[in-house]
């Protein structure tokens, strides 16, 4: 089966990059980037997972990571789904620590933080059951036969301790803490022990759901309330992380720590696609690399091979993304 991508979710890499040019003022920075932590703990959560998932038997099982579908009105997303022969196994992950008190009645999830702050969060059984009709009506309107489902909540943190008191019978089937995640999803793929689908099948179905995906692309200036002259033009130096390098003799020059690099400009034309447009004139590369000749910026982008349309000034150079 395919191998299941580590990359961290687009609008996550863009709001990386947003943070790493951000120049206004130092409390919105800070914003921005406790935003960011949220994000990429979250990621080290769901990585904590896949090094469960991967005492599981890879040539029976199809992993795929960070899923965004539309199921014809809203967009969903699952964090990961385990193709098995005999079942679709829908994984929601919380990284959470501290205490957190279940409410299952109330429908919603409490923590109290270290400052004592108590913090709610939205009932991850109800979001998993959402999910799950919204998965089973995806596959409904593409006519996919029956697919039988399982969900669980996986709360990954080493750290966390949950309050089940006021827990229901329903909370306990469908969520579990990371160590116990081999032993349950071997349950839940025991419960289907009839083959459902093929090999051929399986692949099929691992790639349907990632040709679906949608990634999700923010206007970072709009989502964050920022200005686009926030952002600061430049190279940045791979060794000392300063902006300002500066291009001579066919090499980037670091006025800083004098680090030489011929590829820099790479890096820096990525934050340019995240974070403004995912095509780039000559000029627009000119004004945002700090690189005064025309046809050096036409050499630098011909050798980074990027697919090209129009031509002369108005040659529209795209961008991986």
């Amino acid at each position: 089966m395919k191998k299941p991508s580590d990359e961290l979710p687009y609008h996550v890499r863009q709001l990386q990059a947003l943070v790493d040019r951000f120049t206004g003022p130092a409390k919105k920075k800070e914003e921005l980037q406790q935003q960011l932590n949220y994000y990429l703990t979250g990621h080290r959560g769901e990585r904590e997972v896949d090094y469960h998932l991967s005492y599981m038997p890879r040539d029976d099982i199809a992993i795929i990571k960070n899923l965004r579908l539309n199921d014809g009105l809203h967009h969903f997303e699952l964090d990961r789904i385990v193709i098995t022969p005999g079942t679709l196994l829908m994984l929601e992950v919380k990284h959470i620590s501290g205490i957190v008190k279940i409410h299952s009645k109330l429908h919603q999830m409490t923590r109290k933080t270290p400052t004592g702050e108590l913090q709610r969060f939205s009932d991850p059984v109800t979001q998993a059951e959402r999910h799950y009709k919204q998965l089973q009506e995806w596959f409904r309107y593409r006519k996919w036969p029956s697919v039988p489902v399982e969900k669980q909540i996986i709360f990954s943190s080493p750290n966390v301790i949950l309050d089940v008191e006021d827990a229901d019978e329903n909370f306990f089937k469908n969520a579990c803490l990371i160590e116990r995640v081999p032993q349950r999803l071997t349950a839940l793929t025991q419960k289907h022990p009839q083959q459902v689908f093929t090999r051929s099948q399986m692949i099929r179905m691992e790639k349907n759901l990632n040709d679906a995906h949608e990634k999700l692309v923010q206007n970072v200036f709009e989502v964050y309330h920022v200005l686009p002259n926030q952002i600061v033009t430049g190279v940045q130096c791979p060794k000392c992380e300063r902006y300002g390098m500066i291009w001579k003799m066919g090499q980037w020059h670091c006025p800083i720590c004098h680090h030489r690099s011929k590829t820099a400009h790479a890096e820096a034309l990525k934050h340019y696609a995240l974070l403004f447009k995912s095509t780039i004139t000559n000029q627009e590369c000119r004004a945002f690399l700090r690189i005064a000749s025309e046809s050096v910026t036409r050499k630098m982008l011909q050798k980074m091979n990027l697919p090209a349309t129009g031509s002369t000034k108005g040659t529209l150079y795209h961008l991986p993304t």
